[in-house]
């Protein structure tokens, strides 16, 4: 067990260099020879946790987002009605550096997914599950009596995907406008007008 822990740790460190050589100098001059450099290692020590650089930067966009599912349950967990979704909505927006970094490369990253299979489709497959998740939340309220039963889940949840995007970039772009307590107005607001009948 401790090994298999040891190369985890060692593949999100790995993750990590490639994350910062990626904000620092963009996804197109991101090599593996300047990850190893950011790492101090040769690019054999990625070639040995990564079969290749595609590998890789999945890894990293995937670590860079982090479990968005968990984050989400975990914002909401002992919150009621309304307050739940918005917490649980906001727990992936760039409230943070940390957080705005993620955007960041994300964003980095769907620039190039439209001409890269593999990345595409790991975007698609975010998206589906956020989307899954959203429209469970949506459901629950309705079942609540918080949301109108005529609310169709499906395309509010798109149209909640569209505000979480729409912010997230605003914010890893203009951060000054998207400050933290501007991204929270947004949502309640938006959560607050679902709620009308």
């Amino acid at each position: 067990m401790p090994r298999r822990t040891d190369h985890d740790a060692r593949r999100a460190e790995v993750a990590d260099a490639a994350i910062k050589v990626i904000t620092r100098e963009g996804l197109d001059r991101t090599s593996l020879q300047a990850i190893a450099r950011e790492l101090g290692e040769t690019t054999g020590v990625l070639t040995y946790y990564f079969a290749n650089k595609d590998e890789l930067l999945l890894f990293a966009l995937s670590h860079a987002m982090g479990d968005l599912v968990s984050q989400a349950a975990r914002a909401a967990r002992g919150r009621r009605g309304l307050a739940r979704l918005e917490a649980s909505l906001l727990s992936s927006m760039p409230t943070s550096p940390k957080r705005r970094r993620a955007w960041q490369i994300w964003l980095a990253f769907l620039g190039q997914s439209v001409a890269h299979p593999k990345l595409i489709k790991a975007q698609r497959d975010r998206y589906a599950t956020v989307r899954q998740v959203v429209e469970s939340e949506l459901a629950a309220l309705q079942g609540e009596g918080l949301l109108p039963a005529s609310l169709d889940r499906s395309e509010t949840a798109e149209g909640i995907l569209a505000l979480l995007d729409g912010i997230g970039i605003g914010a890893a772009i203009r951060p000054a406008d998207f400050r933290p307590d501007r991204q929270r107005k947004l949502i309640k607001d938006y959560v607050r007008k679902l709620a009308r009948p």
